[in-house]
């Protein structure tokens, strides 16, 4: 338990929600004074949209009824600040089999969760077309692994396309190139073919006049 304490975030609170004490890990991690908790109801850390809602009675119920849980949660700090947690709720039981309190043992995966939503709008915004956006190392390590492949495949998938372009971009100027050669080439044609039609003109002139004189 000494353990579990010295790196857990750790709280504890009656099954009707009131809370009882909480270790310095989690009012670091929630941004509270012990005395700015203790006898207040565990809502506090809940999201406002949250509370009221079949989902929270529920979360509330089970712990108090003797279940206990893991599961990811997002939680409002003092300041405001959301922060996610991976936790257990456990039901401590009395002599008598009744639930005395629960306790929360509880680890900050803020880190991860953020790394997380940034990769995802990352990929959202790769869909549009935006290969200019890049995410930002969320400080998870194995979350950051992904990241950085990520914003290597991106900055590939530019240099390809970058490449493409300037490769249709130098057809395209071929292309201008021959179009430009075939009108020249079809232009002087044209005036050729108009001298030799004045040639023949002077000719069959000069034909009919050496008919005359003969």
């Amino acid at each position: 338990f000494a353990v579990i304490n010295m790196t857990q975030a750790m709280i504890q609170f009656l099954p009707d929600g009131t809370i009882l004490s909480a270790n310095e890990n989690f009012l670091s991690t929630m941004g509270y004074r012990a005395d700015e908790i203790v006898g207040r109801h565990h809502s506090i850390f809940v999201l406002p949209e949250d509370l009221g809602t079949p989902a929270y009675r529920a979360f509330c119920a089970d712990p108090a009824g003797g279940k206990s849980f893991t599961n990811q949660y997002v939680r409002v700090s003092k300041s405001g600040a959301r922060v996610w947690i991976q936790a257990t709720y456990a039901p401590v039981f009395g002599p008598d089999g009744k639930v005395l309190s629960v306790i929360k043992v509880a680890t900050d995966i803020s880190s991860r969760q953020r790394g997380i939503l940034a990769l995802a709008q990352g990929l959202e915004r790769l869909q549009t077309g935006a290969l200019a956006w890049r995410v930002t190392p969320s400080g998870a390590p194995d979350i950051d692994l992904l990241i950085a492949a990520f914003n290597k495949s991106t900055d590939r998938i530019a240099s390809v396309i970058a490449a493409v372009v300037e490769a249709v971009s130098a057809v395209e100027g071929t292309a201008r190139g021959l179009r430009r050669a075939a009108d020249d080439l079809s232009s002087r044609t044209t005036a050729q073919a108009a001298t030799l039609e004045q040639a023949n003109s002077a000719i069959s002139a000069l034909n009919v006049t050496a008919t005359a004189s003969s």
